[in-house]
């Protein structure tokens, strides 16, 4: 890929020049999560199917946008474990599996 278009797809997910160059280990937990679904997404050839867990966590708003926009264009299978209904409802799902909350047993 470009290095501009590289740097541009990164900066819409919230990636500035500045925080792109820096290892991985000083970025915060929502900026490698941007970066590592960055490297899958814009790959060359897309993956066919992608798990998440709470890809939401860690995420402010303009970043939280950015990533809903993105997982709405992606063309694969999606399985997203999330307690955000509100994020879920913004990916525009085709199907939902809610499992019931667990009763607890006290003793």
């Amino acid at each position: 890929m470009q290095p501009g278009l590289l740097r541009t797809r990164l900066a819409h997910l919230g990636l500035d020049a500045a925080r792109i160059e820096l290892p991985s280990g000083l970025l915060s937990g929502g900026e490698r999560l941007k970066a590592a679904l960055a490297g899958v997404l814009y790959r060359e050839r897309a993956v066919d199917l992608l798990l998440l867990d709470e890809p939401d966590n860690h995420m402010d708003l303009p970043s939280l946008e950015a990533l809903q926009t993105m997982l709405r264009h992606f063309q694969g299978a999606m399985i997203v474990a999330s307690h955000d209904c509100v994020f879920l409802q913004q990916l525009e799902l085709d199907g939902y599996l809610q499992l019931p909350s667990p009763v607890l047993n006290p003793r």
